[in-house]
């Protein structure tokens, strides 16, 4: 009941953000950003949001790719803030974030399109550290990685639809290993 909960919530929470910005919005082409009637909250507008997640104080978490960055939204206030890019947080920029989730530590995890990797990030120093690609950990690497989940056991399982599959990713060593794919497992084909 409670995952049904937080889910519901998610899905109000990001329909209420993403609705008004469908449609004959004003939006200017330098910035991305909808125009200042129609936003809600303070903080850098978004411009590319792709994933979202919420932590379990009830703040939720988005990438964004287009920011290059993690922001953090206030569900009550909708201001947004930063919580890790290349100016905030030490560790490797982010190239292209583009799928989000937490972690059971409180942690989040984050798929980067753009670096084929997934990314540790702080909850609370923004600090990144790089888990799995291909230079870290054994399995194939990520193409194309556009999604993530956390699994009951810890264990993270990305979708990369250039490998076609769902892989594996153990979070000590970054090991990689095809869970679901054309020749493994049965079911329709991934496209």
């Amino acid at each position: 009941m409670d995952k049904m909960l937080r889910i519901s919530s998610v899905l109000l929470v990001l329909t209420l953000a993403v609705i008004p910005c469908i449609g004959n919005a004003d939006v200017p082409e330098s910035t991305g950003n909808v125009s200042d009637q129609d936003t809600i909250g303070r903080g850098l507008g978004f411009e590319t949001p792709s994933s979202i997640v919420a932590e379990a104080d009830g703040s939720l978490v988005v990438a964004d790719s287009g920011l290059k960055a993690v922001v953090r939204v206030d569900p009550v206030s909708g201001n947004r803030t930063i919580l890790s890019n290349a100016s905030i947080g030490k560790g490797p920029g982010f190239a292209s974030p583009y799928s989000i989730a937490a972690a059971a530590d409180g942690s989040l995890v984050v798929v980067d399109f753009g670096k084929g990797a997934v990314v540790r990030v702080d909850q609370v120093s923004g600090d990144r550290t790089i888990l799995s690609d291909a230079s870290i950990g054994k399995g194939p690497g990520f193409p194309s990685p556009n999604g993530i989940a956390v699994e009951a056991n810890g264990s993270f399982v990305v979708v990369d639809y250039g490998l076609g599959a769902v892989v594996r990713v153990e979070p000590v060593s970054g090991d990689r290993k095809i869970l679901s794919n054309a020749r493994i497992g049965s079911g329709p084909r991934f496209i």
